[in-house]
Protein backbone atom coordinates (compact mmCIF):
# COMPACT_ATOMS: atom_id res chain seq x y z
CA UNK A 1 0.00 0.00 0.00
CA UNK A 2 2.85 2.41 0.84
CA UNK A 3 4.38 1.70 -2.58
CA UNK A 4 1.10 2.52 -4.31
CA UNK A 5 0.80 5.85 -2.46
CA UNK A 6 4.43 6.65 -3.32
CA UNK A 7 3.83 5.93 -7.01
CA UNK A 8 0.64 8.02 -7.07
CA UNK A 9 2.50 10.95 -5.46
CA UNK A 10 5.39 10.56 -7.90
CA UNK A 11 3.29 10.93 -11.10
CA UNK A 12 2.80 14.72 -10.80
CA UNK A 13 6.54 15.20 -10.27
CA UNK A 14 7.39 13.06 -13.31
CA UNK A 15 4.78 14.87 -15.41
CA UNK A 16 6.15 18.29 -14.53
CA UNK A 17 9.74 17.34 -15.19
CA UNK A 18 8.75 16.28 -18.72
CA UNK A 19 6.47 19.20 -19.52
CA UNK A 20 6.42 20.60 -23.02
CA UNK A 21 7.88 23.83 -21.64
CA UNK A 22 11.24 22.13 -21.14
CA UNK A 23 13.96 23.80 -23.21
CA UNK A 24 15.19 21.76 -26.14
CA UNK A 25 18.81 22.68 -26.85
CA UNK A 26 20.27 22.27 -30.32
CA UNK A 27 23.71 23.20 -29.03
CA UNK A 28 25.28 24.69 -25.93
CA UNK A 29 28.73 26.22 -25.55
CA UNK A 30 30.41 28.54 -23.11
CA UNK A 31 29.52 31.56 -25.28
CA UNK A 32 26.05 30.71 -26.54
CA UNK A 33 23.02 28.47 -26.40
CA UNK A 34 20.94 27.56 -29.41
CA UNK A 35 17.52 26.29 -28.48
CA UNK A 36 13.91 25.92 -29.59
CA UNK A 37 11.42 28.40 -28.20
CA UNK A 38 7.72 29.05 -28.51
CA UNK A 39 7.96 32.71 -27.48
CA UNK A 40 7.15 34.90 -30.51
CA UNK A 41 7.24 38.20 -28.63
CA UNK A 42 10.45 39.34 -30.35
CA UNK A 43 8.67 39.12 -33.69
CA UNK A 44 5.38 40.54 -32.51
CA UNK A 45 7.05 43.57 -30.93
CA UNK A 46 9.00 44.29 -34.12
CA UNK A 47 5.99 45.21 -36.24
CA UNK A 48 4.37 48.21 -37.81
CA UNK A 49 0.66 47.77 -37.05
CA UNK A 50 -0.27 49.73 -40.20
CA UNK A 51 1.76 47.45 -42.47
CA UNK A 52 1.95 43.98 -43.94
CA UNK A 53 4.79 42.47 -41.91
CA UNK A 54 6.97 39.68 -43.34
CA UNK A 55 9.57 37.63 -41.48
CA UNK A 56 12.08 35.11 -42.88
CA UNK A 57 11.56 31.39 -42.53
CA UNK A 58 14.50 29.00 -42.27
CA UNK A 59 14.77 25.24 -42.75
CA UNK A 60 16.45 22.90 -40.29
CA UNK A 61 16.21 19.12 -40.61
CA UNK A 62 13.35 19.48 -43.08
CA UNK A 63 11.16 21.67 -40.84
CA UNK A 64 10.52 25.42 -40.99
CA UNK A 65 11.44 27.85 -38.21
CA UNK A 66 11.66 31.52 -37.38
CA UNK A 67 15.08 32.62 -36.12
CA UNK A 68 16.20 34.99 -33.39
CA UNK A 69 19.87 35.63 -34.24
CA UNK A 70 22.73 36.35 -31.88
CA UNK A 71 23.46 39.63 -33.65
CA UNK A 72 20.52 41.98 -34.23
CA UNK A 73 22.16 42.98 -37.52
CA UNK A 74 20.89 39.65 -38.84
CA UNK A 75 17.25 40.38 -37.97
CA UNK A 76 15.37 40.56 -41.25
CA UNK A 77 11.86 41.83 -41.93
CA UNK A 78 9.80 43.74 -44.46
CA UNK A 79 7.00 46.20 -43.69
CA UNK A 80 4.69 47.28 -46.51
CA UNK A 81 1.98 49.91 -46.15
CA UNK A 82 -0.08 51.84 -48.70
CA UNK A 83 2.65 54.30 -49.70
CA UNK A 84 5.98 52.89 -48.55
CA UNK A 85 8.10 49.83 -47.89
CA UNK A 86 10.72 49.38 -45.18
CA UNK A 87 13.14 46.54 -45.82
CA UNK A 88 15.54 45.37 -43.15
CA UNK A 89 18.02 42.85 -44.50
CA UNK A 90 21.01 43.84 -42.40
CA UNK A 91 20.46 47.54 -42.71
CA UNK A 92 17.13 49.27 -42.95
CA UNK A 93 16.12 50.75 -46.30
CA UNK A 94 13.08 52.94 -46.84
CA UNK A 95 11.29 53.23 -50.21
CA UNK A 96 8.22 54.95 -51.54
CA UNK A 97 5.93 52.85 -53.73
CA UNK A 98 5.65 54.34 -57.20
CA UNK A 99 3.58 51.49 -58.64
CA UNK A 100 1.89 48.28 -57.48
CA UNK A 101 0.81 45.41 -59.73
CA UNK A 102 -1.22 42.63 -58.15
CA UNK A 103 -2.74 39.35 -59.22
CA UNK A 104 -3.80 36.15 -57.46
CA UNK A 105 -0.33 34.72 -56.77
CA UNK A 106 2.03 37.68 -57.22
CA UNK A 107 2.38 41.28 -56.11
CA UNK A 108 5.06 43.55 -57.58
CA UNK A 109 6.09 46.93 -56.22
CA UNK A 110 8.20 49.49 -58.03
CA UNK A 111 10.19 51.14 -55.25
CA UNK A 112 12.07 54.44 -55.26
CA UNK A 113 14.14 56.40 -52.82
CA UNK A 114 16.71 59.17 -53.23
CA UNK A 115 19.30 56.87 -54.82
CA UNK A 116 17.61 53.68 -56.04
CA UNK A 117 14.78 52.54 -58.30
CA UNK A 118 14.12 48.83 -57.82
CA UNK A 119 11.44 46.17 -57.70
CA UNK A 120 10.11 44.03 -54.87
CA UNK A 121 8.19 40.93 -55.93
CA UNK A 122 6.14 38.73 -53.60
CA UNK A 123 4.76 35.35 -54.63
CA UNK A 124 2.39 33.40 -52.42
CA UNK A 125 3.15 29.70 -51.97
CA UNK A 126 0.29 29.03 -49.53
CA UNK A 127 -1.39 30.85 -46.65
CA UNK A 128 1.76 30.50 -44.48
CA UNK A 129 4.65 30.93 -46.92
CA UNK A 130 5.75 33.55 -49.44
CA UNK A 131 8.84 33.89 -51.63
CA UNK A 132 10.18 37.41 -51.97
CA UNK A 133 12.63 38.69 -54.55
CA UNK A 134 14.55 41.89 -53.83
CA UNK A 135 17.82 42.93 -55.56
CA UNK A 136 18.05 39.47 -57.16
CA UNK A 137 18.08 37.89 -53.71
CA UNK A 138 15.32 35.50 -52.72
CA UNK A 139 13.80 34.99 -49.27
CA UNK A 140 11.30 32.49 -47.92
CA UNK A 141 9.06 34.45 -45.56
CA UNK A 142 5.85 34.34 -43.58
CA UNK A 143 3.36 37.07 -42.79
CA UNK A 144 2.58 38.35 -39.31
CA UNK A 145 -0.69 36.48 -38.77
CA UNK A 146 1.13 33.17 -39.42
CA UNK A 147 4.17 33.77 -37.17
CA UNK A 148 2.82 31.75 -34.24
CA UNK A 149 2.54 28.67 -36.45
CA UNK A 150 6.34 28.32 -36.56
CA UNK A 151 8.65 27.46 -33.66
CA UNK A 152 11.58 29.78 -33.03
CA UNK A 153 15.26 28.85 -32.99
CA UNK A 154 17.09 31.23 -30.66
CA UNK A 155 20.83 31.88 -30.79
CA UNK A 156 21.43 33.34 -27.32
CA UNK A 157 24.90 34.84 -26.95
CA UNK A 158 24.88 37.14 -23.91
CA UNK A 159 28.67 37.49 -23.52
CA UNK A 160 29.97 38.00 -27.05
CA UNK A 161 28.96 37.66 -30.68
CA UNK A 162 29.25 34.19 -32.14
CA UNK A 163 28.61 32.70 -35.56
CA UNK A 164 24.99 32.52 -36.54
CA UNK A 165 23.27 29.16 -36.69
CA UNK A 166 23.71 27.31 -39.98
CA UNK A 167 20.40 26.33 -41.54
CA UNK A 168 19.64 23.99 -44.41
CA UNK A 169 19.87 25.57 -47.83
CA UNK A 170 16.50 26.61 -49.27
CA UNK A 171 16.44 27.14 -53.02
CA UNK A 172 14.12 30.15 -52.76
CA UNK A 173 14.98 31.20 -56.32
CA UNK A 174 13.63 27.94 -57.76
CA UNK A 175 10.54 28.24 -55.57
CA UNK A 176 10.03 31.78 -56.84
CA UNK A 177 10.47 30.83 -60.48
CA UNK A 178 8.09 27.87 -60.17
CA UNK A 179 5.15 30.16 -59.27
CA UNK A 180 3.71 31.77 -62.38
Amino acid sequence: MKNLIFIICLFPVIGKSQSKNDTIFISKTENNKIYLDSNHQGFLSNIDINSENYFPIYSYNGKYYLYKPCDGYNDKNIHINDKSVTINIGEEQYFEISNKIENKQKTSYILVNESINTELEIKKINKKLYVIKFYNDYYLMTILNQVKKFPVIVNDCPKEKVDEFKFDNIDAKSLFESIK
